[in-house]
Formats: C-alpha cells, sequence, structure tokens
C-alpha cells in the first residue's frame, strides 16, 4: 500500500535532537535533586508528627511515655 506509507511518513513526528551531554547531566542532576527533595519532605512530615506526638503527651505510636525517673 503506497498510500498509506505516504501518509505515515507525512504526520510521524519529527526526530529529536540528539542530546548533548550537558542536557543528559542536567537531567540526570534534576532527577537526583527532586528525589532527594521527596525524601527530604517524607523526613519533615515524620518528624512533625512526632513532634505533635510529643507535645501533646503521646510517643509516636500513640502510646503514654513512660517515666523518664530511675527507679534503681
Amino acid at each position: 500500500m503506497p498510500h498509506r506509507d505516504k501518509a505515515d511518513a507525512l504526520f510521524s513526528r519529527p526526530a529529536a535532537k540528539p542530546a548533548t551531554a550537558y542536557d543528559k547531566t542536567s537531567a540526570a542532576a534534576r532527577e537526583i535533586t527532586e528525589a532527594e527533595a521527596a525524601l527530604r519532605a517524607e523526613k519533615t512530615a515524620n518528624l512533625k508528627a512526632a513532634r505533635l506526638a510529643r507535645d501533646k503527651g503521646e510517643d509516636a505510636h500513640g502510646a503514654a511515655p513512660q517515666s523518664d525517673i530511675r527507679t534503681s
């Protein structure tokens, strides 16, 4: 089918430019910083929950805290 081949060639996507070394490096750096930011946000949320629980008078799991006074 020669007509179908012409239509595919006419409406096909243009080839992407080859990525330069700078583009590859900046993309890798962006991925690393985004992953680190996600981990930092997760840690921050966990620490905030623990701090709020501590201030409320409970540990992070919802149980009442044990006494800090030594009995020995």
